[in-house]
């Protein structure tokens, strides 16, 4: 369920867009199966920027230079 090796963020735009790429985390989420079921929309509220490693739109352009 759990994928080690992979890069993933979300940029805060209209409707923001997922960004997955082979890398390493910027963070570790410790939840378990059964926490990660009971998440509520109001648990994405509080704490989104942690959750979604939401990043700004101008982040894209340095994770690119970083990429290439």
């Amino acid at each position: 369920m759990f994928r080690k090796g992979l890069h993933v963020f979300v940029l805060d735009c209209d409707y923001g867009l997922g960004i997955v790429t082979r890398g390493s985390l910027d963070t570790v989420l410790a939840f378990t199966e059964e926490e990660l079921d009971r998440l509520t929309y109001s648990d994405l509220e509080r704490n989104r920027e942690k959750l979604i490693n939401l990043k700004s739109t101008d982040f894209l352009f340095e994770f690119m230079d970083h990429m290439c």
